[in-house]
């Protein structure tokens, strides 16, 4: 298990703007404040231990990306009852499998899921507890004190090397990558986050939590990507938005990328094209672009920042075809790698939960670079 990290952590953080009147959750029906979200997520741990939900215990649960989850993932970091959000399109005995590994005999499930929760539940030897459509009322106030190694939320692997697996981000650790996303995506206090991707995600829950420690609003994400969905952030005073680059190249082909408000993209799931990149810079200059490279364990482990897709569009258009430097702080490393210099990459950092390994990579040699096995400008590509 990793050691303790220097630093504030996650909970200090979200301390700062707990009480505050500035906006944490932000939809187009309501908006929450920080200090009504932290109500509400007072609320939701009171309900939790009169449902006697466990310390020290990970809660699974099926949750949708809506405000109360946000809450929730709140309660259960200062209670120590961390949520474990688990992918509802799974198959239920999937998400048995996820639930037997985490030991829990309770699956929080909100209205819309309670049937699979049922089912998963008759599979894993589990009892299901339905969320009430608002929290109850609560005289509890915020922690002052939360152990820096308490768990704050649990996330499963995809399984793609295996059946899923959960990883623990402890308190220490979440705070330290709220600092590195701070630094690299230039988030401050009334910046407005949208991500595309759902909640039980690294770039759903794991992003949404860096812009809650940092006193950023948070959207919720819809449950599928629509150009008016898109047009709707924008007054809601958007400022950072994560997007697929088929969303991207979609955008711009509707010519509907922009808004006043909005200062950077950030994209995943795939490469961006070239010529896409090249478009958008040309087309929104004013518009930062990032893209981190992460799994499950944290991240970001690698990043092309947004200097680097300038220089990409500017006649450097190997960069894109790698995943970037190593970020400030880590240590990055090819493993076993063979004759063509494919390998495992291993990275160390504070920010992430746990060492993370990922097979099939390879250093790429740009801007001058060249690979020196733990350097912190390490170049890598996926292959």
């Amino acid at each position: 298990m990793p050691g303790p990290v220097p630093g504030r952590t996650w909970t200090e953080m979200y301390a700062d703007h707990a009480r505050g009147e500035g906006l944490a959750v932000a939809t187009h029906e309501e908006g929450w404040s920080f200090a009504e979200l932290t109500e509400r997520a007072m609320g939701w741990a009171a309900w939790l231990e009169r449902i006697d939900a466990p310390p020290d215990q990970a809660l699974p649960a099926l949750l949708g990306s809506s405000s109360n989850a946000y809450a929730l993932l709140v309660a259960g970091a200062y209670t120590d009852r961390p949520i474990a959000p688990l992918g509802h399109r799974l198959t239920a005995a999937e998400i048995a499998a996820c639930v037997s590994q985490l030991r829990s005999r309770l699956i929080l499930a909100e209205p819309g899921f309670v049937a699979l929760a049922r089912d998963v539940a008759a599979r894993a030897g589990a009892r299901v507890v339905a969320l009430l459509d608002e929290p109850p009322a609560s005289g509890l106030a915020l922690p002052r004190a939360v152990p820096r190694e308490r768990v704050i939320y649990v996330l499963h692997t995809s399984g793609t090397t295996g059946r899923p697996k959960p990883v623990r981000f402890t308190n220490d650790r979440l705070g330290a990558r709220s600092r590195v996303y701070q630094d690299l995506l230039g988030l401050r206090p009334g910046d407005v986050y949208s991500s595309s991707q759902q909640f039980h995600h690294l770039g759903g829950a794991g992003l949404l939590a860096v812009a809650l420690s940092t006193g950023v609003s948070v959207v919720p994400p819809t449950s599928r990507f629509t150009i008016k969905g898109w047009q709707d952030l924008a007054s809601l005073g958007t400022t950072h938005a994560t997007l697929a680059p088929t969303m991207i190249e979609r955008l711009l082909a509707e010519g509907v990328l922009g808004f006043p408000s909005l200062r950077m993209i950030i994209y995943g799931s795939s490469p961006i094209r070239p010529v896409t990149a090249a478009r958008l810079l040309r087309d929104h200059p004013e518009l930062g672009v990032f893209q981190g490279y992460s799994q499950t364990e944290g991240g970001p482990i690698t990043a092309l920042s947004p200097q680097d897709h300038r220089c990409a569009v500017e006649g450097d258009a190997g960069r894109l075809a790698s995943a970037g430097r190593a970020v400030p702080g880590l240590e990055l490393a090819i493993d076993g790698a063979d004759a063509t210099g494919v390998g495992e990459v291993i990275a160390r950092a504070d920010h992430l939960a746990a060492r993370a390994r990922t097979a099939g990579c390879t250093p790429a040699i740009w801007d001058g670079l060249t690979r020196t096995a733990t350097s912190t400008s390490l170049a890598v590509r996926v292959t």
